[in-house]
């Protein structure tokens, strides 16, 4: 899975053909992939991921009949008018939530540390917790890519949330003690 993740730029058929495959595993069993997944989101961020995506293009992709094709053909047939990296980043996206459902605190964590620039701090769950802008210290390309944005706005909320819990609980304690 790493190598396929790497290479993405210059193979996106076989990491759309991964995505697929892993959207059919049950989240528990997606988790054990969740690092390899997750570390190598940077890895699908390209510069040029237009906006707008055309849902109907990935079942064309998911198909028994595009499976059977060869990789010429299957280039082809994407050049057709398909956007590779929208549908894998689509796909990125849908992997990402079934994630989700399993560990989310840790999964934001480790995405949120994953999106940071290179040589950046590490960052923690109870950092986002108490800064939840943190987040927001991402790579610049994660702001022009809509799929991938959707996920930090995902983690960014999730984190306000708790903040908010926690600021609340930290107010009452500090007036408690003040009586």
């Amino acid at each position: 899975m790493y190598e396929a993740l790497e290479s993405c730029s210059e193979t996106p058929v076989d990491v759309i053909r991964l995505f697929g495959l892993c959207k059919k595993l049950s989240p528990h069993d997606l988790w054990t992939h969740g690092k390899e997944i997750v570390t190598n989101i940077k890895a699908v961020i390209q510069p040029n991921v237009p906006r707008k995506v055309q849902g109907n293009e990935i079942n064309d992709l998911e198909s028994e009949n595009f499976s059977s094709l060869t990789s010429p053909e299957k280039l082809q047939l994407v050049k057709s008018g398909e956007n590779l990296f929208s549908i894998l980043l689509e796909l990125f996206r849908d992997v990402w939530y079934l994630l989700n459902d399993v560990y989310p605190r840790h999964l934001w964590e480790m995405t949120s540390n994953a999106l940071l620039p290179t040589g950046s701090v590490q960052l923690n769950v109870d950092e986002l917790t108490v800064d939840p802008l943190q987040i927001l210290r991402c790579d610049p390309k994660v702001l022009r890519c809509a799929p991938i944005m959707s996920i930090l706005l995902h983690i960014l909320a999730a984190s306000l949330a708790a903040s908010k819990y926690y600021l609340g609980k930290h107010v009452i304690v500090s007036t408690l003690d003040r009586d």
